[in-house]
């Protein structure tokens, strides 16, 4: 399947995005405290008599980085706290409207889709018994990741057929897209890193963080010893989704990643291990693998990328009119308070 604009894509990830906590949308997945006066069970809105609670809303901050992120932002500010769970019930709503929409379609045949799930599970993150614990440092289960990953694998295919394949952009249409904001398309400065990660359980106790922080140091040594080899170690230990590729992150640029990991991996030399580096999701053991310096926009160069800008503008305008067109026929009542 095609790649979604994130916008848009968004919509459709639950859980996924969660294992692999590190861009800078995903700073801050933990969920935000539920005032004493208000009940997880509150109902924060009605989507077509069935209610959506406030546990519900909290749990889409929790598992949606950038929620968790304007959460982390709006600190203790009520009306920006409302604004980040008035988006997160947005969300749900949007997300089971395009559900549902999917589930009626049928074209959309349920064998494919459980084929295309169970091969995305054991590609990226190998058998089922290591994908438990990395579920259970987000806080859910192997039933309800499968579940939901094959609900995020509905809404995608549904969505990918709102826009039929497109022709080939013209030089024309990608040069005018190009010369409409050049610096958009420089050469960023940017890595490519690799990076053993120990979770911290939710809630983790000073204990077990030091239990956590002296397994980081032990397994620093064994990465940093001559003979070492990082993507073993990182295949074999690290606890997020990218240990089945031996811990590789691919290229970042600046601002991708959370502050502290950032500015390790910045910091490294290429061949270099950074020494157990300490983020809200747990410690990192990093290995630099290149680094790219910054270069200035070239056209030839950013043509792919300027494709894949227009079929993602083309395929967000054809989502969005169909959520206007599914929200027109839903019936929704917005319950919490607005910001």
């Amino acid at each position: 399947m095609k790649k979604l604009p994130l916008s848009i894509a968004a919509i459709g990830i639950s859980v996924l995005s969660a294992i692999t906590p590190l861009s800078v949308t995903a700073e801050a997945p933990a969920k935000a405290a539920v005032p004493a006066a208000e009940s997880p069970d509150s109902v924060a809105a009605i989507l077509n008599g069935k209610p959506i609670t406030l546990a519900q809303v909290e749990m889409q901050i929790h598992k949606q980085p950038i929620l968790g992120y304007q959460m982390k932002q709006a600190g203790n500010d009520p009306k920006k706290i409302a604004q980040v769970r008035l988006n997160a019930v947005n969300t749900i709503i949007e997300r089971q409207l395009l559900l549902t929409a999917a589930k009626k379609d049928p074209s959309l045949k349920e064998e494919e889709i459980r084929k295309s799930v169970e091969t995305f599970i054991k590609t990226n993150y190998g058998d089922e018994e290591r994908l438990k614990p990395l579920l259970k440092g987000i806080g859910t289960t192997l039933e309800q990741f499968k579940t939901e990953v094959t609900e995020d694998f509905h809404i995608r295919a549904y969505l990918e057929k709102l826009v039929p394949a497109k022709a080939t952009p013209s030089d024309e249409e990608l040069k005018k897209l190009f010369d409409a904001n050049p610096a958009r398309y420089a050469q960023q400065e940017s890595v490519r890193a690799r990076h053993i990660l120990r979770l911290y359980p939710p809630q983790a106790t000073e204990e077990q963080k030091k239990a956590i922080k002296e397994k980081a140091d032990a397994l620093y040594i064994e990465a940093t010893k001559p003979d070492a080899d990082f993507a073993k170690l990182a295949k074999e230990n690290s606890e997020d989704g990218s240990a089945q590729n031996g811990g590789d992150l691919g290229y970042f640029p600046r601002a991708a990643m959370v502050p502290e990991f950032e500015k390790a991996t910045f910091a490294l030399k290429p061949g270099e291990v950074s020494k157990p580096v300490e983020t809200q999701f747990g410690m990192h053991i990093i290995k630099l693998e290149e680094h790219k310096d910054a270069a200035a926009p070239d056209f030839e160069k950013a043509k792919p990328m300027l494709a894949r800008e227009l079929e993602g503008r083309k395929r967000g305008e054809a989502v969005q009119a169909k959520l206007e067109e599914l929200r027109k026929t839903a019936k929704i009542e917005i319950k919490l308070p607005q910001p």
